[in-house]
């Protein structure tokens, strides 16, 4: 089966031609209000959450190629920024596209989203309407349902034409 209509988690892309410094991505993140976590990047979110929300509006994760780097002396040529959608009230969309909208700014690159450059309003619109099929089919993104419904889905593998499936 097929789970993309769950949107866990939207992705978005920031790649660069040449590789850098990750001193530079961090003291950017670092001034934009994000909080490192072992190995994960995140604008973390304030108050009391339910435990089924996510913690996070944003994660973000360095990398060189396929591969996830730490040190501040390493270099990246990519910044993967996550939004789990499922997990988190529709009015975080706002605050992750505003977030990874300064990022790009900052970086001089371009956001990426499913293959795609996007401006901050139509990256907006695409996740609204993430946030709408997922409102359609299972329920409201951010409630205790919708999560539970996800958490249904799990084990799940890789079918042989590369879809998820619910592993009995």
């Amino acid at each position: 089966m097929d789970y993309d209509f769950l949107h866990e988690a939207e992705e978005v892309y920031l790649v660069s031609d040449v590789p850098r410094r990750c001193s530079i991505i961090h003291s950017i993140l670092v001034q934009l209000g994000y909080t490192l976590h072992e190995d994960v990047y995140s604008l973390d979110r304030q108050g009391h959450l339910p435990p089924w929300q996510s913690e996070a509006f944003v994660d973000v994760y360095v990398m060189v190629g396929e591969s996830e780097v730490f040190e501040p002396s390493e270099a990246w040529d990519t910044v993967k920024l996550v939004y789990l959608l499922a997990t988190l009230p529709s009015d975080g969309i706002t605050t992750f596209v505003a977030s990874v909208s300064q990022v790009s700014h900052l970086l001089r690159l371009p956001m990426t989203y499913r293959g795609k450059v996007v401006t901050a309003l139509e990256l907006e619109q695409a996740l609204v309407g993430c946030a709408d099929e997922l409102r359609r089919n299972v329920g409201e993104p951010g409630t205790e349902s919708v999560a539970i419904y996800v958490e249904s889905t799990y084990p799940r593998s890789r079918d042989g034409g590369g879809n998820w499936q619910r592993v009995e």
